[in-house]
């Protein structure tokens, strides 16, 4: 085992104040995933329903009677936080002390 594989590494824990507006809870759950990623974090857990949670049931039949569009609200938000953790981990893999053995 290589001296330089990490001993712990860290978690972060978001909590949120969700609201009816999907798009700013998942505005909100980028930008503090960003902000725990950027402190070091390595792992990132969200609350349950952190990207919707209506004020009345009602409004969670509004999303499920229009589920697609939802879903591809969704998918078009993690895809865009798929593309900074790559450029993320990019940048984290070039600073490895281990990269020093694969060359």
């Amino acid at each position: 085992m290589s001296q330089h594989t990490p001993s712990s590494f860290a978690v972060a824990a978001i909590q949120m104040v969700s609201s009816a507006d999907l798009m700013d809870n998942l505005q909100q759950a980028h930008y503090w995933i960003k902000q725990t990623v950027q402190a070091g974090a390595k792992i990132v857990a969200l609350p349950e329903y952190f990207c919707f949670l209506g004020l009345c049931d009602q409004d969670k039949n509004a999303y499920a009677e229009d589920f697609f569009k939802f879903f591809k609200e969704i998918l078009v938000s993690v895809r865009q936080l798929e593309e900074k953790f790559e450029e993320w981990e990019k940048e984290i893999f070039e600073k490895w002390p281990a990269n020093d053995f694969l060359e």
